[in-house]
């Protein structure tokens, strides 16, 4: 997979350029669509060294999530996990877009995230010293 393989500040304004599609509902599901690489992609680059690919990724995952027809996608993707190890980063921005995309996979019957670590995620967020994670 070296063939795609891009400097950091690249691979941030490309996350970013996928974030901005994903804003556009009308192509959230197409971009969460599990049989395409862009949220396999997203959830690979949740764990980026550079915190602006995090951030990047931690804001497409969220912009994805708005659409509640790509809910499915996104579980299937394993973004949950993802969004679940955001939780705990430093950064309070990547945990704050972590915790809005979780709250949105979790107000779908379908989708709620019971298992996996997401309600001891939630949990340790309530004393978490950011605001806006906890609201």
């Amino acid at each position: 997979d070296n063939c795609c393989e891009v400097d950091a500040l690249s691979m941030e304004y490309v996350t970013l350029t996928l974030s901005n599609l994903a804003a556009a509902r009308q192509h959230a599901s197409t971009l969460a669509d599990a049989k395409s690489l862009v949220v396999q992609r997203l959830v690979a680059a949740t764990s980026s060294r550079t915190v602006g690919i995090k951030r990047a990724a931690s804001l497409a995952l969220y912009s994805v999530s708005t659409s509640e027809c790509s809910h499915s996608s996104l579980v299937e993707a394993e973004a949950p996990a993802a969004l679940f190890a955001l939780c705990g980063n430093q950064d309070g921005d990547c945990r704050r877009l972590a915790t809005m995309a979780i709250a949105n996979l979790s107000a779908n019957p379908s989708t709620r995230l019971t298992r996996g670590g997401g309600l001891q995620v939630v949990i340790r967020l309530l004393g978490d010293e950011d605001r806006t994670c906890r609201d």
